[in-house]
């Protein structure tokens, strides 16, 4: 990706009718699929993929926030820095849990030779899993 503008948040408080001004959640180009959950007490829970820039490789990574009135929490990585992570999803579970859940992979090199002509070639392996963690607030 890289062409985006970020993650913002606005609400509407009359069924769309007017909203609050956007507030950006992740100015990371990268980010996207966001999604939200409201618990108790008027707080959310926001998360999003969207490659971390600190690491290497750089990797896509799930990341999370919690809304509370206006006061937003630091954005948090709650997926494993060694593998590229996308598409989450949250579920809620009751006012208190809920649960992530999103799509792991991890690419690996295989050598492969050729029967034929005994060379030696590097292809990627690509294994991916859904992940699933439940969390309580």
């Amino acid at each position: 990706m890289g062409n985006g503008k970020g993650v913002f948040y606005t609400s509407t408080k009359n069924f769309g009718k007017t909203f609050s001004e956007a507030i950006n959640i992740s100015n990371n180009p990268s980010a996207k699929h966001q999604q939200i959950i409201n618990l108790k007490n008027e707080s959310e829970i926001i998360i999003w993929d969207e490659t971390d820039v600190n690491i290497n490789p750089k990797n896509e990574r799930i990341c999370l926030i919690s809304k509370n009135g206006n006061n937003l929490s630091e954005k948090f990585f709650v997926s494993n820095p060694n593998f590229s992570s996308t598409f989450p999803a949250l579920i809620k579970i009751d006012d208190s849990n809920f649960l992530i859940a999103f799509t792991q992979t991890e690419k690996t090199k295989k050598d492969d030779k050729s029967h034929s002509n005994h060379s030696h070639s590097e292809s990627d392996l690509v294994r991916s899993k859904i992940i699933y963690k439940k969390i309580s607030l």
